[in-house]
């Protein structure tokens, strides 16, 4: 299936700290389908505790290393044929979140991209990192990369639980995916009646019953919410119940995803809380990559 340059992205920030992890960050996004135009801003943070003439060093450091980087960056994007996208670099002082949220604002970017970073980790570091801030605080979609990048995206799984951050994540996974057969994975996990341990038998087939009946409400709710988004069809729809992070993260496994794509929290976003969410427990336990879309705010600020 070939990319529509109308959805393909206009604006990508990619944070780096020059690690390992933040090089798988930087292969993917030059895999990533991108309009001729495209911006790609490289942003590095410096800490903010650092003083004034050991800043101007790490100031200096940091810019030559960026400089290398943009290279690398160019190299790869002409490698995949998009030479004529444009790369800028920019050093940054401050909390790392806060500036690649001010930064892909101001840019406009249509996604952030993080690399997996440090020496512990991604399970380790989620909670209180700079990641798990960016996307609690943040109203720009973060694409998290775990894994080095041999191909375009072409297995995406989207869990959707019809809200309008599952809207923009169904619509990221048709901007960035390439699946192979034309199709995407749509998980929606529901709530289903189950019979009790103790409850009559005669009881059991009018469970059953209601059971049957409330899938095939959810499926076709779940048909015309798909076919608002996009009416052509290449949904594969996966209705589960269970605990909504074991079903997605179990489908991605058996169905060899290499991308997870999801929606923040419910229909409010991750505004508050990321720890014991659903976003949040994928992030923790998935071995491949995660999208977290995240609607944009009119009364956002930063903090």
């Amino acid at each position: 299936m070939e990319m529509k340059t109308e959805r393909a992205l206009s604006s990508i920030l990619i944070a780096t700290d020059f690690s390992a992890g933040a090089r798988l960050g930087l292969d993917r996004a030059a895999r990533l389908p991108l309009r001729p135009d495209a911006r790609i801003a490289l942003l590095h943070v410096l800490p903010e505790e650092s003083d004034v003439s050991t800043t101007e060093q790490m100031v200096a450091s940091a810019a030559r290393r960026l400089e290398k980087t943009r290279k690398s960056v160019t190299r790869m994007l002409e490698a995949e044929g998009k030479k004529d996208c444009d790369v800028l670099v920019s050093v940054a002082h401050g909390k790392p979140f806060v500036e690649i949220i001010r930064q892909a604002r101001a840019g406009k970017a249509d996604l952030i991209v993080v690399g997996r970073h440090g020496e512990r980790t991604f399970r380790e570091m989620l909670i209180g990192s700079t990641v798990e801030r960016v996307i609690r605080k943040g109203d720009v979609s973060v694409l998290v990369v775990n894994r080095a990048s041999q191909e375009k995206y072409r297995r995406p799984l989207v869990a959707v639980d019809m809200s309008e951050s599952s809207r923009l994540a169904l619509e990221l996974a048709l901007r960035i995916g390439d699946p192979a057969d034309g199709t995407i994975d749509v998980v929606h996990v529901v709530s289903l009646p189950s019979p009790a341990r103790n409850i009559e038998v005669a009881l059991v087939p009018d469970i059953i019953v209601r059971r049957l009946e409330e899938e095939q409400s959810a499926r076709t709710k779940l048909s015309e919410f798909l076919h608002s988004v996009d009416a052509t069809g290449r949904w594969n729809i996966v209705l589960k119940s269970g605990d909504p992070r074991e079903v997605i993260l179990e489908e991605a496994k058996s169905r060899r995803s290499d991308l997870i794509v999801m929606g923040t929290k419910g229909r409010t976003g991750l505004e508050h809380v990321l720890v014991g969410s659903i976003a949040e427990g994928v992030l923790r336990a998935a071995a491949t990559d995660v999208l977290v879309a995240r609607l944009p705010r009119a009364d956002f600020h930063l903090p």
